[in-house]
């Protein structure tokens, strides 16, 4: 479940980054000001996105030291079951 929230971040994101671009690409800027409102958002997503697949990767990471703590703690216990 966690994965699917995170793709549906992601897809999220990127749908914005994507309309975000459209704009500017479309030249639908009215001013300067909105070009450099909208180049600031794009920076914005781009951030998000790289925080959200940062926070991803770490929780893999850490899932997988508490699993591999849990096995470990689990095969001490029924080594001591044997005996």
């Amino acid at each position: 479940m966690e994965q699917n929230i995170y793709s549906a971040i992601l897809r999220l994101i990127k749908t914005r980054q994507d309309d975000v671009k459209n704009v500017i690409l479309d030249g639908n800027v009215e001013d300067w000001a909105n070009y450099q409102f909208l180049v600031g958002q794009l920076t914005s997503l781009r951030k998000f996105d790289a925080d959200v697949r940062d926070l991803y990767r770490k929780w893999e990471v850490d899932d997988d030291v508490t699993d591999g703590a849990d096995n470990a703690q689990r095969k001490k216990d029924s080594g001591d079951k044997a005996r």
